[in-house]
């Protein structure tokens, strides 16, 4: 049986550099450090080295989900929740749609959401759910 695991929204970006959906895992600093140089060179942004000082690395890890290429602003994504299924852990997310009626620019845009969670050391999938 799933059980539910914490976890804390650390950030939101527009440009994360990621064109399809995937779910990054954070298990260290350097391992943040490293994709966040290689982001930067490819034009995405996110959380910057605030995000580190808040983390217990030997005890928690940082997610990020990445919906992939949008056309216009106004998409961002919602993590709901974080589930150990035996020695899965399942990250859950929503997509949120610009509201209807919503004026928003006509760009390309790559949301993601960063969450702080339990350290897990087995496979981590991500599942995007209806809202």
């Amino acid at each position: 049986m799933a059980q539910a695991v914490d976890f804390r929204e650390v950030g939101q970006s527009q440009y994360s550099s990621h064109g399809r959906a995937e779910l990054l895992v954070f298990r260290s600093a350097d391992d943040w450090s490293r994709h966040r140089a290689m982001a930067h060179r490819e034009g995405g942004a996110g959380p910057g080295a605030g995000v580190l000082a808040g983390i217990d690395w030997s005890a928690r890890m940082l997610v990020e989900v990445a919906l992939g290429e949008r056309g216009s602003a106004g998409y961002s994504v919602q993590v709901v929740g974080v589930l150990r299924d035996g020695e899965l852990l399942r990250v859950r997310a929503v997509e949120v749609p610009p509201a209807p009626g919503m004026v928003s620019a006509a760009v390309m845009t790559q949301p993601s959401a960063y969450v702080e969670t339990l350290a897990h050391h087995g496979a981590v999938t991500l599942e995007i759910v209806e809202g």
